[in-house]
């Protein structure tokens, strides 16, 4: 205490100060706390570790750099400062002491051990059932990330003490869970656990499963009794029986996609405190585009552009991206700003479900829906479509069937119109359900596909206004006999466009469920998928043609005519 009193370092100091002192009246001297103070630092009982007290702390990333900045600057630890090669000992016997007890502590039991899901994830369980849930195992591994804060100091670069800088600088397995470092297991080791897991909410009783990392052996024992103990699941190194927090997270994983937004924030550098959101779209987009360059390149990155009237030049680390500097060319001063970035999900499926004024009974089935080129679906069926449109394979087939030459097109999307039927979407979901139940071995994106179909002389309007939607009973015989047919690509569907009064060219990006595919060889007389191996009643799904990127349906329940694109090509 006297060391902090010494320093006479800010306001963090005396926040710590306030801490210890409520900790030692309370674990050592017996008092009883008041009823502001427990407010304020939370239910304390005599043999939780300080470690453990700090951590239930809300401000405990705060509390815990500031105590790095106050060992760096003052030597509250008692290590003699003096040359900065000590510096490096210094910040590394701190971590050190820092792991260790962490490593000896049993620790509080997270609230969300029992995880509950928003409403919209509620949504798509409910459509879907259980089979999209995908479970992850994590175990406490905090100390990584204090290394890594730790090194940041060491390099001398300035970071805030906040949250979520801190994500932004963590390896892909790891996540925040409370404001706690956890570590993800493999996939492996998560489904070897959850799978014991399952059994001990079955059987109860005491279940148990080994794993291995590196020259390690972790057990990880299920039973009520231990996790009363411990308050919590642990796993447990074998040999020096030092244990770690367990904690089970539950995320889904289906015909859904997510859209990452990135924000900007104007900072003020003295105090971390937000002026003002950049607004402006020019510097909106000449930032995201310079943001995602550094953050897939992994280099710095300089500009000149323009900001608030003046040019400035931006500077991005990919080490310090939560820290956007902009200078100005006066060199007058420094702009920093803060990103931020927040995440929505799209769901393929159920993005198509009908408003209440959509139904059978009124006579009304279906409307059409104008998309935004902003809008992430927009972006989704243009990149398809732009991407596929001069594809290798159909440049082959064109120039054999005398047909014009992809590579000489160049597409110009009009407009994108998406469709609503309720009819044909209630029979497309009862399908996919009833696939996602059966084919449990196959991921839901292997289930579905977004596929090109072109409808030739058939206008679209009369397949999204029907209740049929693409009805097999109007194809005609192909090579793979009378289907209807789907392309992965759009150059290949270009050759069955259909054409509007104004000579534009159409074709749908649709749903497709292609389920349990199969390759098969040319046949104009196919009229059913051929049986699987061993059965006499189930066929598989659908037909395709491998590396051409085909596939053949031959009913009415596996295709929604999601998207209708109107195009010309030049």
């Amino acid at each position: 205490m006297e060391r902090f009193i010494e320093t006479g370092a800010s306001e963090a100091a005396f926040q710590i100060l306030e801490i210890l002192q409520y900790y030692l009246d309370i674990s050592l001297l017996d008092k009883s706390p008041s009823q502001s103070e427990i407010m304020k630092y939370g239910n304390l009982q005599k043999e939780t570790p300080l470690i453990i007290f700090f951590q239930k702390q809300q401000n405990y990333q705060n509390i815990l750099m500031a105590i790095q900045n106050l060992q760096r600057d003052y030597d509250i630890l008692g290590l003699k400062l003096t040359e900065s090669s000590l510096l490096q000992r210094q910040i590394d016997q701190f971590s050190l002491l820092q792991i260790e007890e962490e490593k000896q502590l049993v620790s509080i039991p997270r609230e969300n051990q029992i995880q509950e899901f928003s409403k919209e994830d509620q949504d798509l369980i409910d459509i879907y059932g259980d089979r999209i849930k995908f479970v992850e195992w994590y175990f406490e591994n905090n100390d990584v990330i204090q290394r890594q804060a730790l090194q940041r100091q060491k390099q001398k670069e300035y970071m805030r003490a906040n949250i979520n800088q801190i994500h932004q600088i963590l390896p892909k397995n790891f996540k925040f869970f409370n404001e706690v470092g956890y570590q993800c297991l493999s996939p492996e080791q998560s489904k070897l656990i959850e799978n014991v897991y399952q059994e001990y909410l079955t059987k109860g009783g005491l279940q148990e499963t080994f794993i291995q990392s590196g020259d390690d052996i972790y057990s990880i024992r299920f039973q009520q009794e231990l996790y009363q103990k411990n308050q919590g699941w642990r796993i447990v190194n074998s040999i020096s029986q030092i244990g770690r927090e367990l904690f089970r997270k539950i995320k889904l994983k289906g015909p859904f996609q997510k859209q990452k937004t990135v924000r900007f924030y104007l900072i003020n550098p003295l105090n971390n405190n937000v002026l003002e959101e950049i607004t402006d779209l020019a510097i909106i987009q000449n930032l995201k585009k310079a943001y995602e360059t550094v953050q897939i390149k992994n280099k710095e990155k300089t500009q000149v552009l323009q900001f608030r009237g003046e040019k400035v030049i931006l500077y991005l680390n990919p080490q310090a991206l939560h820290d956007i500097k902009l200078l100005r060319l006066d060199g007058t001063g420094i702009y920093t700003l803060l990103p931020k970035t927040s995440s929505t999900k799209w769901d393929y499926v159920a993005t198509f479900k009908p408003t209440a004024r959509l139904s059978i009974q009124s006579g009304q089935i279906y409307c059409k829906e104008l998309l935004q080129s902003t809008s992430l679906e927009y972006q989704f069926v243009q990149q398809k479509f732009i991407s596929t449109f001069h594809d290798n394979r159909i440049r082959q087939q064109s120039s054999l069937n005398n047909q014009i030459n992809a590579a000489q097109l160049k597409p110009n999307i009009l407009r994108i119109e998406k469709i609503y039927n309720c009819v044909i979407y209630e029979r497309f979901v009862n399908e996919y359900k009833r696939m996602l139940r059966k084919y449990t071995n196959l991921q839901p994106s292997q289930i579905l596909k977004h596929l090109f179909h072109g409808t030739k002389e058939t206008q679209p309007q009369l397949i999204y206004e029907s209740e049929t939607g693409l009805d097999i009973r109007f194809s005609r015989k192909g090579l793979y006999g009378e289907g209807v047919y789907f392309a992965d690509n759009s150059a290949y569907s270009n050759t069955y466009c259909s054409k509007t009064t104004c000579n534009e060219s159409q074709m749908f990006l649709a749903l497709v469920l292609v389920g349990d595919s199969v390759y098969q060889p040319q046949n104009q007389s196919i009229r059913i998928p051929p049986l699987k191996p061993i059965s006499r009643t189930d066929r598989y799904d659908s037909i395709n043609n491998g590396q051409g990127g085909h596939y053949i349906i031959y009913d009415n329940l596996k295709s929604y005519p999601g998207y209708l694109i109107t195009y010309k090509s030049y």
